[in-house]
């Protein structure tokens, strides 16, 4: 339900466990995906 254009908003999906079903959406979209298993997302969220 979005209502401002794909090119106002990006979409960035911060996880810790490799679905390649979730992993095939993600880049369909053109969204970003980062994978980690560190306990701290801070510092991947800043790329």
């Amino acid at each position: 339900m979005q209502t401002l254009p794909r090119d106002r908003f990006e979409v960035i999906v911060v996880k810790n466990f490799e679905d390649k079903e979730s992993d095939e959406i993600i880049r369909r979209n053109g969204w970003k995906n980062s994978f980690s298993e560190e306990g701290s997302y801070g510092k991947l969220i800043l790329w």
